[in-house]
């Protein structure tokens, strides 16, 4: 754009040299006299105008890059024909000269004569030339390399991490594999050590009941009424013990049959069976008939004499359909010919002639357990546990023994009232945690940690086994979203290239013109908005991206939508979420009422519906509090950015970053102060702009921090009954805020700004500064493009998409650099700057000594043990982290869609984030924290909701941006411009709907898997009759079947013997003189008389 300027300026001076050169005898007036002190030369007199432009020897012969404005010309610069000039010099012009470097025709010598009137630039430009580009390529890749490097730094801490350490272990006889029982410990329950005095002082008082029936020996008591192996040990430091759970394979199958716990079923199992069928087993008839080809079948298909008497198949294209005959095969049948056997039934197998699904109908079927002995060989085996319990089934069924009630052979143990804290917890158990399993753990670790796995190579069902559907649903959707978002970056990243002007030829013949063709400040339509990076935000591609986002973001919606049905389907989660038990805190909430159900009677606790609501309204006003804080700390920071970004002040140098430091801006001359008292500043750079848009990201992770805790503790204190209300709440609180908190500058750049403050807001300010009236009429009111506090000041002359660009560059840079360099990086630096002997020592500060054995020569530190390492870790809340690390995505979704016009590269900067988040995730929960509590999941929650609910405002604020806000239309009026962005947004959303309404929430596959799963498990499980109809029986010769025609109809015979019987007794009844109520009517009286 910048060189397209100064092409523009030299063609006006050529032609008003030629235009000057043709007309010589045209005379300019004398010039005033005074010259401001601003000017670096003064211009002579000249008497009059030779043929070649005369030159005066003391004007430097390049002038300054920023070439000063006028500050009123009535008319502009000649382009073409000459013309006389003027008898006296105007005061300004309305446009500022373009930039020009070198001068071509030196001026001739001549007396000065000063100028009466400076020539003021109030808005320079920097110039990047035609390397634009080269600045953009840089600064990404700069990006790139320090996620790549990020990512190193995960893979070399994974791999110190995944080294195990070397210990002596014991024998340990439960651990067999020929049994089924090929695992060890599985839970740990960590008590305080307390002193006699220290324990009775604790346990003193009513409200104490609890404690004094959950100390350590009772708890052990419990813990093995309910059938469960546990060990205790004290910890090196003597100061805690701690117990070590586990369950056999005979109570775990007892509690997974109790609760009809859903387990795999075997694929060649399933066919096996479905191919016998089930007969009773007192009369040896048939249950259910087989619902595939045996072996016997299909050897009897090939004899030709069998296959006709047994096999049936439709004749017609229509009906395609089959079916075997099961005959009798008693001794009596056995002696007839195939066909004249007695027809038991048929077989109709299962097939998908249709090709209708590509899935095996035995694939991921999953069936409740039981512990009957012909039932064992139906569940797949899993080859880690030689068993149909995965670890993460163990943790669940040992957790359920922990909470059964004592009458069900359950512990009946509340651990998680135990856990409980503050003045109303019950502090008598220091931690519950599932230990890590290294030899699960670790490869898969290390499959998605490394540098060059793909998002969509991750093996997520691999990290369901381990950690749990609820965070395995987690990565399955993180990796998804990864995926989809590679293609938005690719697209992001042609539209910035071609908009960078890398293409210069195809940038200028394809770039929107202002007003749909050439204007003097916009020829060719290359853009007068630079990017931070030299990107041209006004290009002609960047609508079509728009439009591509807004299809993007509904196709990826309904994508994941398909594909968490298809992972609930596939994991066996699918209905897990119908039946919700009531959350710990919320049974544990005094002021609760234990009530008998006004349902089935049972007990159950009741929370008042009014106080219930009271606190409800309560967290929605704290929120709102929170988002109008938002509202004014946004509104703040940009008054603080008008402020330090107005030329117009003579407080402006005081926001300069000064030449020596800035050696790039020595050239720069930048002027400032009220009009008509400009002063001029050599070299510099003004960094109000970047100061409040960094303070805007700053502030964003600041609110974010306070904000957090406070609503998850007014969650907790709403006292929801089920964590999927409470789940339900915390999201819809956290994403009022932070909506407003995360897009409230960029929404207050793109539609606010302008309209309500650079035009109306300052204005007014300005003229009550000054004791002035505002005039609506005035240009000042309208709003001149380089009002202060507007999207036309700065640097580069930004226009608001390149302020919302840099507000968004800066969101991006701030928050990957502080998330990455916090969770990352530090740890990593302070793990490689610790010695070998500080980290012997920080392993062996307050060690116990101890024998090891009775032949050791002297005492020796004992190891701690891997019980003791991970009760140092950090506990992982099961709601609170995933919760955070959706939260975190969500809103990078948000970014990413809802200001593509503005930032095309944010795909891109998405993608990288992610790709490293997917890895420092997965490192924390493995490496440093405790295992989670694993928990079933069936879909995410109301995150869908809120997703589909960026995917329309992503719609809303794009066509916003082209329509309104952006410069592709500016040459046309609101009314046109505001038809055109109801014409875009109303057709996005009726794709919008289209799509939706064209991709079922549940596909077919999915849909027909789980009738599929219906039905072998009511068949293999619960061996459910078949409702097939009996098969009639023949006639003997149907075709010679012997066929009576009678001559008349028997019905109509019948009335014709029922009207002479009435006639009959009529005669009789007239003969006798009895009363007949029926001859009153005249009817058969008549007809006995006709008679």
């Amino acid at each position: 754009m910048r060189c397209s300027e100064h092409r523009r300026g030299w063609a006006v001076l050529a032609l008003a040299s030629t235009a000057m050169a043709q007309t010589p005898t045209l005379l300019p007036t004398p010039l005033p006299t005074a010259l401001p002190s601003s000017m670096p030369t003064v211009l002579p007199t000249i008497s009059s105008l030779p043929t070649p432009l005369p030159t005066i020897s003391s004007l430097p012969t390049s002038l300054p890059t920023p070439l000063p404005t006028i500050s009123s010309m009535p008319t502009p610069l000649p382009t073409a024909a000459p013309s006389p000039l003027p008898t006296s010099l105007p005061t300004s012009l309305p446009t500022p000269v373009p930039t020009m470097t070198p001068i071509p025709t030196p001026l001739p010598t001549s007396s000065p004569t000063p100028l009466p009137t400076p020539l003021p630039t109030p808005f320079p430009s920097i110039e990047f030339g035609k390397y634009d580009w080269f600045f953009s390529a840089v600064l990404t890749g700069g990006a790139m390399v320090f996620m790549f490097l990020i990512t190193q730094c995960l893979v070399r801490r994974a791999k110190v991490r995944s080294t195990p350490q070397i210990q002596e272990m014991a024998v340990d006889k439960f651990r067999d594999a020929s049994k089924g029982q090929n695992w060890s410990w599985d839970l740990a329950l960590a008590f305080n050590v307390l002193d006699e005095r220290d324990d009775a002082e604790a346990l003193e008082g009513s409200h104490n009941e609890f404690r004094r029936n959950n100390t350590l020996r009772k708890v052990l008591k419990k813990l093995a009424m309910g059938g469960l192996e546990t060990k205790c040990f004290y910890s090196r430091d003597r100061d805690k013990v701690f117990v070590k759970v586990r369950a056999s394979r005979e109570r775990l199958a007892r509690e997974a049959d109790r609760i009809n716990f859903k387990v795999r079923l075997d694929e060649n199992e399933i066919q096996t069976r479905l191919g016998e069928g089930s007969k009773d087993e007192r009369d040896g008839s048939w249950k259910w008939f087989p619902k595939l080809y045996n072996d016997d079948i299909i050897q009897g298909l090939e004899d030709d004499g069998w296959c006709e008497a047994n096999y049936e198949r439709g004749v017609t294209a229509q009906d395609r359909t089959e079916r075997v005959l099961v005959r009798n095969d008693d001794e009596k049948n056995m002696k007839l010919p195939e066909d004249e056997r007695e027809v038991l039934g048929y077989i109709e197998p299962i097939q998908d002639v249709m090709q209708q699904t590509m899935a095996p109908f035995y694939k991921d079927i999953y069936g409740e357990y039981s512990t009957e002995d012909d039932m064992q060989a139906l569940y797949h085996q899993h080859w880690r546990t030689s068993s149909p319990f995965r670890g993460v089934d163990r943790v669940k069924l040992i957790i359920s023994i922990i909470e059964c009630r004592e009458s069900d052979g359950g512990c009946q143990y509340e651990y998680e009232k135990a856990l409980t804290r503050g003045p109303n917890g019950q502090n008598c158990l220091e931690a519950f945690f599932p230990l890590h399993d290294e030899d699960e753990m670790l490869p898969v670790l290390r499959k998605v940690i490394d540098v060059y796995t793909m998002p969509w190579n991750i093996p997520t069902d691999e990290l369901k086994d381990y950690f749990g559907e609820k965070i395995g649903l987690y990565f399955k959707w993180a990796a998804h979203y990864t995926s989809w978002m590679s293609m938005a970056a690719v697209v992001g990243m042609i539209t910035f290239v071609f908009s960078t002007g890398l293409f210069e030829t195809l940038g200028k013949e394809y770039t929107m013109q202002g007003a749909w063709g050439e204007d003097d400040e916009n020829p060719r339509g290359v853009y007068r908005a630079t990017g931070l990076w030299g990107a041209k935000v006004d290009h002609v591609l960047v609508p079509v991206f728009c439009v591509f986002m807004s299809f993007w973001s509904v196709l990826y919606f309904e994508s994941w939508k398909s594909t968490q049905v298809t992972m609930a389907q596939r994991w066996g989660m699918h209905g897990s979420e119908d039946e919700q038990q009531d959350r710990p805190t919320f049974i544990q909430n005094p002021e609760n009422v234990e009530i008998n159900s006004p349902v089935d009677g049972s007990p159950m606790f009741y929370f008042p519906p009014a106080l219930s609501a009271h606190r409800k309204n309560m967290g929605m006003l704290m929120t709102s509090t929170f988002v109008v804080i938002t509202m004014i700390g946004v509104f703040s920071t940009f008054m603080l950015k008008g402020i330090m970004t107005d030329q117009n002040r003579d407080y402006f140098p005081y926001f300069v970053v000064p030449p020596s430091i800035a050696f790039w801006t020595a050239d720069t001359k930048l002027q400032y102060g009220a009009l008509g008292s400009k002063a001029t500043l050599v070299g510099g750079f003004p960094y109000g702009s970047i100061v409040a848009t960094g303070w805007n990201s700053v502030q964003i992770l600041l609110l974010d921090g306070i904000f957090s805790p406070i609503a998850y503790r007014y969650n907790v204190w709403e006292n929801h009954r089920v964590n999927t209300e409470f789940e339900d709440a915390l999201i819809m609180k956290n994403f009022l805020f932070g909506f407003i908190n995360k897009f409230g500058a960029l929404i207050y750049i793109a539609f606010l700004k302008v309209p309500f403050v650079a035009r109306t807001l300052w204005p007014i300010l300005d003229a009550m500064a000054d004791g002035e009236s505002v005039d609506p009429n005035t240009e000042l009111y309208d709003g001149a493009a380089e009002l202060p506090w507007s999207c036309g000041i700065g640097m580069n002359k930004d226009t608001c998409l390149m302020e919302i660009h840099q507000q968004l560059v800066a969101i991006f840079g701030i928050n990957m650099i502080v998330t990455n360099v916090v969770k990352v990086m530090i740890p990593f630096l302070m793990e490689i700057g610790m010695t070998e002997e500080e980290q012997e020592e920080k392993d062996d500060v307050d060690a116990e000594f101890e024998k090891a054995d009775a032949s050791a020569a002297g005492p020796i530190k004992r190891m701690r043990s891997k019980v003791e390492c991970e009760f140092d870790l950090e506990e992982f809340p099961l709601i609170e982290g995933p919760f955070d690390s959706y939260k975190e995505l969500v809103f990078q979704f948000g970014y990413a869609t809802l200001f593509a016009a503005a930032y095309p590269l944010a795909p891109l900067l998405s993608f990288m984030s992610n790709y490293v988040d997917i890895r420092s995730d997965l490192y924390s929960i493995g490496y440093e924290n405790r295992r989670p509590i694993p928990a079933n999941a069936e879909d995410i929650g109301s995150w869908e909701g809120i997703l589909d609910t960026m995917g329309t405002a992503a719609i809303i604020s794009n066509s916003a941006l082209v329509c309104l806000t952006g410069e592709f239309m500016d040459g046309y009026d609101w009314m046109t411009r505001l038809l055109s962005f109801l014409a875009m947004e109303h057709g996005l959303m009726m794709m919008k709907v289209a799509i939706s309404v064209g991709s079922p929430d549940m596909p077919d596959e999915v849909e027909m898997q789980l009738g599929r799963q219906e039905f072998i498990v009511s068949k293999l499980i619960d061996d459910r009759e078949d409702d097939q109809d009996p098969p009639l029986e023949e006639a003997e010769d149907p075709i010679h079947a012997a066929i009576e025609v009678f001559q008349t109809d028997e019905d109509a015979v019948l009335k014709l013997e029922v009207e002479e019987q009435v006639r009959a007794d009529l005669k009789r009844r007239a003969k006798a003189g009895a009363p007949d109520d029926e001859s009153a009517g005249g009817g058969p009286a008549e007809e006995t008389k006709d008679d």
